[in-house]
């Protein structure tokens, strides 16, 4: 058993590194725990973060854990296996470490995990030309000839939302698009084809996206394919303490973070976020750690009730 910690965060992404440094900064003890497996490892750079505009995400991380070293934050390489509830708070099982971890308080920055559609070559392409965000990477990827791979409401508000970035854009449905009369005509109106031929495998050409190659064998020339994957949580810690997922598989938290239903347990980042982006992560943290030191400071708050006659 290790010593009491006032808070461990799960997970060191830009939302559990943010987390961290809030509540150290309050003046906490705090473990970071990290098993090196971030959602943003396939892409070589993270956008859309004011001053660090461009970063490969692994120089994020460094530059986060080194800017922890001056705090009294502990960080571990390791994998959190179990978690459960103890009268003081929470006790951490570590895989393949014998001692265990003893925390008042729990951020779950884990993550989620993005499971693309079972097309040849989609998962290869992954941060290669095949993108979720047009917001984290249609800059880069502007102006190519570009694909959205779905069907219904998604393709109809993709297909026309990145015409602000390309004027060729196509929808690729693989298979009947089920979209509305009208939808289709606005689409067409914006110049956005709808192919609805079954998908065979999305081509690369020198490490980057060239083509989806439909089944029966005719190419479409792309130089990106956006895709909305579904999404589940990367850990089940959460929901074995307690917590709930909503129909599309975010975990449910107050506005700032908590767990309701489950003392010390927050959340931060992609898990409960429904908009994913570096800085929104980041900024999550903040939120949860600003939250989790005013819960702190109310569970220590002395008794100042008056003692009975």
């Amino acid at each position: 058993m290790t010593d009491l910690y006032d808070a461990t965060v799960v997970g060191a992404g830009p939302a559990g590194l943010s987390a961290a440094l809030s509540i150290a900064r309050a003046c906490r003890r705090v473990l970071l725990v990290d098993d090196g497996h971030p959602r943003n490892g396939p892409a070589a750079q993270a956008w859309g973060f004011v001053t660090r505009d461009g970063t490969p995400p692994e120089d994020l991380r460094a530059v986060g854990r080194e800017q922890l070293a001056r705090y009294d934050v502990t960080i571990l390489d390791a994998h959190v296996e179990a978690a459960t509830r103890t009268d003081d708070g929470f006790c951490l099982t570590l895989t393949d470490r014998d001692d265990t971890i003893r925390t008042r308080t729990l951020v779950l920055a884990t993550g989620i995990a993005d499971i693309l559609p079972p097309v040849p070559g989609m998962r290869e392409a992954w941060g290669a030309g095949v993108a979720h965000c047009p917001y984290c990477h249609g800059w880069e990827l502007k102006g190519r000839p570009t694909a959205f791979y779905g069907t219904g409401d998604d393709a109809f508000e993709m297909g026309r939302f990145l015409t602000l970035w390309t004027d060729r854009m196509t929808v690729v449905s693989d298979g009947p698009a089920d979209l509305t009369p009208e939808q289709r005509s606005e689409l067409d109106a914006r110049g956005v084809a709808v192919d609805e031929r079954p998908v065979g495998r999305i081509e690369q050409t020198d490490g980057a996206v060239s083509a989806v190659v439909f089944e029966d064998g005719a190419r479409l020339a792309v130089g990106a394919v956006y895709v909305k994957p579904d999404v589940r949580p990367r850990s089940g810690l959460a929901e074995a303490l307690g917590a709930h997922a909503n129909p599309n598989r975010l975990l449910v938290t107050d506005d700032v973070g908590r767990v309701e239903g489950v003392p010390g347990l927050y959340l931060a980042g992609d898990t409960a976020e429904k908009q994913h982006q570096v800085v929104l992560a980041a900024a999550s943290g903040t939120r949860v750690a600003f939250a989790l030191n005013h819960d702190l400071l109310v569970a220590d708050t002395p008794d100042t009730a008056s003692p009975e006659a």
